[in-house]
């Protein structure tokens, strides 16, 4: 009985047919002459029963290289074993034109450009589960810095429901849940205000979900619990799933938050829900919320979390870029740096040098968008390939412009190559025009281009790049910001050691935000 392809194997079959233009056939390696022969006969190839036997030989051996031999002087038979490949036992054969050698290559050339058509499928869902996770961090980040902005509103009793709200009404979507319920008891509801509320638009009542709690096991003070795979029909309707954390403070029970009927259909942003039940990470979030619900004392760790978390997605984001040409490598933290260096010089306050910083970070994020053809030219660029590293800007806005809770670094992502003269891009802004934030970062990215090797060039000395700007005052750049610059160079001159490598930048490493980050939780400890 004959064998049925596999979808893999017929797949295999047409990928090579379309490069190869030839026919080719599927067989057993154990076939016999005659299998082989009918094989290729209904190809249209014409063979003759001592070259059939042959062949049959070469089949029975095949593995995973293309095994080969002349016909004649202008056909060849070639070979190969599928074997190699998920679901696949079958053997490739075919007749082509041509000799041994190059039928040997064509064929190999073949299955390895699907070999690498597998790993580029496997590769793109890699990047797409990514994606989805970095959105969904950013979603939780986003959340819990609002945590920490809100925390000082529960000073006011009036004010804590609004608190709440703005806390609780997002976990829903975040948990993937069908409601979520703030249980307050009655005693604190007296003391500050706070009231039992659901969240979600479903039928189901608090006393519903009171109700539950003595069968489920959840007193005052009572670990966390989790339910999956629930059958239990209520007056309310069927609950599948439900999550619970008690909020308390120094022993003292508050209540409780719960969240049931966890989702397993897609969500209406397209976000495919991979984990149908609750976990460990859900139990999680119901407990961040539980600790600012019951008291503001962690509210500065809290927002310090919140930082690195912040501050660590924004330098993968910018490493991600950074780390597509090792020439650029460390590019962005440079910029930033200097950018918060210059910041202090200009006398800013702490809040903008910190922002300076950040936009820095993210000023060439629209390099993402830049084909590497052009991005990592190995010589200066064209007229039209400048126009295309002329759109970084732009793109970097459109992408950042995305992300709320960033709105503040736009103007440097959009503006840094734009001239004091208004001779830069994207809108040929001049002078006071240009975003502060901007012309300091135009300065400081100018002066790690210099100072920094490229294929076509080396680094160019600390003194030549600094006479550069400084010759560019009033004209390519603010010169009240080339005037910190000099303030600048010459303290890092002297700070720097005498044995420095003159290949190696000037800019202090590390990242002064970190710095702050650490000296806050160093006081919270």
């Amino acid at each position: 009985m004959p064998s049925i392809p596999s979808s893999t194997e017929l797949e295999i079959l047409d990928f090579v047919r379309d490069r190869l233009g030839c026919g080719l056939s599927l067989i057993p390696a154990d076939c016999s002459s005659a299998d082989l022969h009918d094989a290729l006969s209904n190809l249209g190839c014409t063979i003759t029963p001592s070259e059939c036997t042959d062949c049959t030989d070469l089949v029975y051996c095949a593995e995973y290289e293309p095994l080969v031999i002349d016909l004649d002087p202008s056909r060849s038979f070639a070979t190969i074993s599928l074997s190699n490949f998920e679901d696949c036992k079958l053997s490739l054969v075919a007749v082509l034109d041509g000799s041994a050698s190059v039928t040997r290559n064509l064929l190999r050339c073949a299955i390895e450009a699907y070999q690498l058509t597998l790993e580029i499928k496997s590769c793109n869902t890699a990047l797409e589960e990514s994606a989805i996770q970095l959105a969904q961090s950013f979603e939780e980040q986003n959340w819990l810095r609002g945590f920490a902005r809100n925390a000082t509103c529960f000073t006011s009793v009036s004010s804590a429901n609004d608190v709440a709200t703005g806390i609780l009404a997002p976990l829903g979507y975040l948990l993937r849940a069908q409601d979520v319920f703030l249980l307050v008891e009655p005693e604190e509801t007296e003391r500050s205000g706070l009231t039992s509320t659901k969240f979600g638009s479903s039928s189901f009542s608090l006393e519903t979900l009171l109700g539950l709690f003595h069968e489920l096991g959840i007193y005052p003070l009572s670990p966390p619990v989790v339910r999956n795979n629930l059958t239990t029909q209520t007056a309310d309707g069927m609950i599948s799933s439900i999550i619970c954390v008690s909020i308390a403070n120094s022993g003292q029970s508050f209540g409780h938050l719960v969240a049931i009927n966890r989702t397993t259909t897609a969500l209406s942003d397209g976000l495919p829900v991979y984990d149908p039940e609750f976990g460990s990470g859900d139990v999680g979030l119901l407990e961040e919320a539980a600790v600012l619900l019951s008291t503001q004392a962690h509210n500065i760790h809290l927002l310090v979390q919140s930082n690195q978390l912040f501050l660590g997605t924004l330098h993968a984001m910018s490493s991600a870029i950074d780390a597509r040409d090792r020439y650029t490598q460390g590019h962005s933290e440079r910029v930033a740096r200097l950018s918060y260096d210059l910041s202090r010089v200009l006398g800013l306050s702490d809040e903008a040098c910190q922002e300076n910083y950040l936009a820095g970070i993210l000023h060439d994020i629209g390099k993402i968008g830049i084909p590497d053809s052009v991005l990592l030219k190995n010589g200066p660029l064209t007229d039209e390939e400048f126009s295309i590293i002329q759109q970084h800007p732009e793109i970097g806005h459109r992408i950042v412009e995305q992300l709320g809770h960033l709105q503040f670094v736009l103007p440097g992502v959009l503006y840094h190559h734009e001239r004091w003269d208004g001779k830069g891009y994207p809108h040929q802004l001049a002078g006071q025009s240009i975003p502060l934030m901007a012309r300091i970062m135009a300065v400081a990215d100018a002066f790690d281009a210099m100072t920094s090797s490229r294929p076509y060039r080396s680094a160019m000395p600390v003194e030549k790049a600094s006479s550069i700007i400084i010759n560019g005052a009033a004209q390519q750049w603010d010169a009240d910001i080339v005037d910190c610059f000099k303030i600048w160079v010459t303290q890092r001159l002297q700070e720097i050691p005498s044995d420095h490598p003159q290949n190696q930048s000037i800019i202090a490493e590390g990242s002064p935000v970190e710095h702050i980050v650490q000296a806050v939780m160093a006081l919270c400890h």
